[in-house]
């Protein structure tokens, strides 16, 4: 999912063969919901993807998932922001989910 401003987004969708500017998306997310182990490329994908999009506000990496190894990999630097486990049922990972949104909205809204 991907946060882009509204007035390029519809210059966008009026010439659908025209690329989106990079410097008009404000955050991307990425939402893995997997019944099998998950793996450090799935981390490693995301990176190199909001790596090509430029300076983001906020970018995260949610899944219903575990895995050490992909936890290990967000907890170095500023690859994102992760959260595992993330399912209606688990309410503690569901608020701290809504609550980044809930900040990162406002910062980017500067209403802090």
């Amino acid at each position: 999912m991907s946060v882009y401003d509204h007035a390029a987004a519809e210059v966008i969708r009026q010439s659908p063969s025209s690329f989106a500017a990079t410097r008009k998306l404000y955050g991307a997310i990425e939402c893995k919901f997997y019944d099998s182990s998950l793996g450090t490329v799935l981390g490693r994908t995301f990176v190199g993807l909001v790596a090509d999009c430029g300076t983001l506000q906020f970018k995260a990496f949610a899944t219903n998932g575990h895995d050490l190894g992909l936890a290990r990999y967000f907890g170095h630097g500023q690859r994102g922001t992760s959260f595992f486990g993330l399912s209606p049922i688990r309410h503690d990972v569901e608020q701290r989910f809504i609550d980044f949104f809930d900040q990162s909205f406002r910062q980017w809204a500067k209403v802090v």
